[in-house]
């Protein structure tokens, strides 16, 4: 891909996804975006969905059942 968006309300996940990217050495643009709580994730993921030009993939990762109830 030539551009990674990664969106979270955790600091430490968005870090952690950078660094595997450095890791698998590829020549990619990460940008990133930090919500203050899981109920701005809405606007922002429209947001991001709406830059997304065609030929994008979109992988949700919601972490529900994992970190937080859902």
């Amino acid at each position: 891909p030539g551009r990674v968006v990664l969106i979270d309300v955790d600091p430490a996940r968005i870090s952690a996804g950078r660094a595997l990217v450095r890791e698998l050495g590829v020549d990619v643009q990460v940008e990133s975006v930090l919500l203050e709580s899981v109920l701005d994730g809405e606007p922002a993921a429209a947001a991001a969905l709406a830059a997304a030009g065609p030929g994008s993939m979109i992988v949700p990762a919601p972490g529900l059942g994992k970190d937080r109830s859902g």
